[in-house]
């Protein structure tokens, strides 16, 4: 009984010492780049857009910041770096990874009156406060749900 309560505190040890080394840790420099490339986005979109249906190469830029260490901190900086439609990228990121979604929707709607968006081969500005309301219904989850199916 000794033996399984000193492994077990060595392990308790070893994962709270790996949980430290993860947060001292920078976000990913792949994460930074696509954050930074992100930051200058002229539309949101999630999907299949224009004639040949093709995932834009911003929402490529979104998946690779959110796969990456650190999201949270990256959608936060992206939030305070970014055009009207790169912080609603953030936003979404933000909802995602549990991030200050909530006091960056209420700056977001006070700051910007409209978001340029594509949706198939529609383009259009959209009220920001309509945007921040289909991210709080869960758009993004279902966004998310739908193309896992169609990556299988």
């Amino acid at each position: 009984m000794k033996r399984f309560g000193r492994i077990l505190a060595l392990g308790l040890i070893l994962g709270a010492l790996a949980f430290v080394i993860y947060q001292l840790r920078p976000p990913s420099e792949a994460g930074q780049k696509a954050m930074a490339q992100l930051a200058g986005a002229q539309t949101f979109s999630l999907g299949a857009v224009g004639p040949g249906g093709s995932i834009s190469k911003d929402e490529d830029l979104f998946f690779a910041v959110l796969a990456s260490r650190h999201s949270s901190q990256l959608f936060g900086d992206l939030f305070e770096r970014g055009t009207p439609e790169a912080r609603l990228y953030a936003l979404c990121g933000l909802r995602l990874t549990r991030g200050d979604f909530e006091g960056c929707a209420k700056r977001f709607t006070r700051d910007c009156s409209t978001v340029s968006t594509v949706s198939g081969c529609i383009g259009r500005d959209i009220a920001a406060s309509e945007m921040v309301s289909a991210i709080r219904e869960g758009m993004v989850e279902q966004y998310l749900h739908f193309r896992h199916k169609l990556t299988r």
